[in-house]
């Protein structure tokens, strides 16, 4: 199941909503909101503790009577929404008073009270004046004036909705439209229309012919609205052309469709209120909405209560200072530090990333921010003792956009350093971002060196660092409300920490994405809680340390020496296991014979599937070495050629 919308439609009492607020108060998804000028965030009405959106009816279901939009997905879809609608009989006309409250394409879902005072359910088709379709109903009656949970579905051949009080699991009113299947694919309404049924003059009726006075009723109506109209016949109860023309102008005027001079629902609607509103009447009571989700797989069920903790703790080590200002609080310190004194802290990391526990003192600014508020940190930070940080696209952790950058933002591969009275000067020229691939990106640093054999080394790193081939990814946002079990990691992170993007999007390489933390926003409300990184490529930040004689790390980690060049020597397919590799250059690889130990390693072939290595058999230099391997640790499986290049798939690389 997929949740596309979940928004409370909720604000602070007495202001007006907006499509901004809507924004602010959604979880997932869109909603926008039509023709707002007769809608309120209420106070006095209230869904967990929250405002709801209080609509007074319209002179018409179009442009007049405040309506918030959403998308339906294909059938099968589901929509819930919350509503508190008046009681209607007492209200205006009994039981043919009732409220337009969502449209589902060319239907409308109308709610009107039952002579026992219950919620009766009908569609009614866009043209008021037809006979509205009426469903089987089953389950338990449910009173109005109250909360009502409506869950309505969609299979495309039958239309089924549930009318709960308010949160119960329970107790539901059930009305089915067999073969009546809303499609979906359409834009949904939610609304507070108010009209009568049954009601419908046109030109020709006379009120000798009809029960009572209507004609003569609806003309009068017409006076109030406009003294000058019927300046001949007035109110004679007779429904001639001067009536039919007083009522084209009267539709006209209020925006309803089609201007065809007949007095149906929604024009006998309209009259209503305009005279309401200019003789100081009692206007139609209104009506709350609240918390809308729309899903393309299952029924939502009622509303979560809203996070109500709006407090943050930001940590820092090392010689710090934080300084607080209003509704922010900036720290700035050598970040790093993965647990406090004699405490262990599990994180979960990249494989290659190394976890340390400091013994150093902590040292905290605790500050509570308001609901809403950002908080921005940042700060200088090294890698060595950093925390890593992985969250997982696959299972939702992060929200769309997540997109790579190519650009040139950090390309170097002209480097200049100088310091200690010397200079030296590094060109790349070959490889992917060398001068002869990309043109000439200079590069320069004036440096505070021991002595001048060491700009050598200064301008490698800095080399490395800028002629790395990586996309960037300058934004990871990481939804906390919707992934709650991650607020035990992110709450780890912190400015030069590593971040891992496991699982990436399909159309993405699938290996992991080492990222490097930057800078971070979070923003917390009510109902969100969002954790925005800053981040560039992690991967040349990845480095060996030379092991001293011991065996080295996990398969994947960056602590062993790459060939100076090695190839396949003869074709494989896509499921073979035994690679035969020539090594045409410098030492042949090592044999699990001799080294046993360092065994088993991952290898990249062609520069795009990695492999596993379990054995190496043969010394390399008679023949080819033979290679044991599991096919696809990256997900990549392919047919190679000969002659195609064999390489560590995570070389090291030695570090300033």
């Amino acid at each position: 199941m997929a949740v596309t919308v979940d928004n409370s439609l909720s604000g602070p009492g007495g202001t007006a909503p907006t499509a901004a607020s809507l924004a602010a108060t959604a979880r997932t998804g869109t909603a926008a909101l039509v023709a707002p000028e007769r809608s309120v965030y209420s106070a006095s009405r209230t869904l967990h503790g929250l405002g709801t959106i209080d609509i007074a009816t319209g002179h018409h279901r179009a442009n007049s009577t405040p309506r918030v939009e959403v998308a339906l997905p294909p059938a099968p879809w589901h929509m819930r929404w919350y509503v508190y609608p008046p009681a209607l009989q007492a209200a205006g006309f009994g039981a043919d008073e009732v409220r337009w409250v969502a449209r589902f394409g060319g239907y409308g879902l109308v709610l009107h009270e039952t002579s026992g005072g219950n919620v009766g359910l009908r569609l009614q088709a866009d043209g008021l004046a037809q006979a509205p379709l009426v469903p089987a109903q089953t389950g338990s009656a449910v009173s109005l004036s109250q909360w009502l949970r409506i869950e309505a579905t969609s299979d495309g051949t039958d239309t089924v909705v549930r009318v709960y009080p308010g949160h119960a699991a329970t107790g539901a009113r059930v009305a089915t439209w067999s073969g009546t299947g809303l499609q979906g694919s359409v834009t949904a309404e939610l609304t507070a229309y108010r009209y009568r049924r049954g009601v419908l003059l046109q030109p020709g009726d006379n009120d000798a012919d009809l029960p009572g006075t209507p004609v003569q009723d609806r003309q009068q109506q017409i006076l109030v609205w406009d003294p000058d109209e019927l300046p001949v016949y007035q109110d004679d109860g007779d429904y001639g052309q001067e009536t039919v023309t007083a009522v084209e102008r009267f539709q006209t005027e209020f925006g309803l469709v089609p201007v065809d001079g007949e007095i149906g629902p929604e024009t006998a609607a309209a009259l209503d209120l305009v005279v309401a509103e200019i003789q100081g009447d009692p206007l139609p009571p209104s009506t709350h909405i609240s918390h809308l989700a729309v899903s393309d797989g299952a029924a939502i069920g009622s509303a979560d209560t809203p996070l109500t903790s709006a407090a943050t703790t930001l940590e820092a080590s090392g010689d710090a200072t934080v300084t607080p200002d209003f509704n922010v609080v900036t720290a700035v310190a050598n970040v790093g530090v993965v647990g406090s004194a004699q405490v262990t802290k599990e994180v979960t990391v990249s494989a290659s990333a190394t976890v340390e526990v400091s013994d150093e003192t902590r040292m905290s600014k605790d500050t509570t921010v308001l609901a809403d508020t950002t908080v921005e940190v940042s700060g200088t930070a090294g890698v060595t003792e950093s925390a890593g940080v992985a969250v997982d696209y696959a299972a939702g952790h992060i929200s769309p956009p997540f997109e790579p950058v190519e650009d040139d933002l950090h390309v170097a591969n002209d480097i200049t350093v100088s310091g200690a009275g010397g200079e030296y000067r590094l060109t790349v020229t070959d490889g992917p971002l060398g001068v002869e691939s990309v043109g000439r990106y200079k590069a320069s640093d004036e440096l505070n060196v021991a002595d001048e054999g060491q700009l050598a080394s200064q301008a490698g790193w800095r080399a490395h660092l800028g002629t790395h081939d990586d996309a960037r990814y300058p934004v990871v946002h990481v939804n906390l409300a919707g992934s709650p079990e991650l607020a035990g990691t992110i709450a780890t992170r912190d400015c030069g920490d590593s971040l891992q993007v496991l699982n990436p999007p399909p159309w993405l390489p699938p290996r992991p994405i080492e990222l490097l933390i930057q800078g971070y926003e979070e923003r917390l409300n009510l109902y969100r809680w969002d954790v925005t990184f800053n981040a560039s490529s992690g991967e040349p930040w990845i480095v060996g340390e030379a092991a001293d004689g011991a065996a080295v790390g996990s398969a994947a980690a960056p602590d062993r020496a790459d060939t100076a060049g090695s190839a396949l020597a003869l074709a494989i397919d896509d499921t073979e296991t035994t690679l035969s590799v020539d090594t045409g250059s410098g030492p042949p690889w090592i044999t699990s014979a001799e080294y046993p130990d360092d065994f088993p390693f991952d290898v990249v072939v062609d520069g795009a599937e990695v492999m596993r290595v379990a054995s190496i058999v043969g010394d390399g230099f008679s023949a080819p070495q033979t290679l044991e391997v599991s096919r696809g640790v990256n997900g990549i499986t392919k047919p190679h050629q000969p002659g195609v290049d064999v390489r560590l798939a995570q070389p090291m690389t030695t570090a300033l």
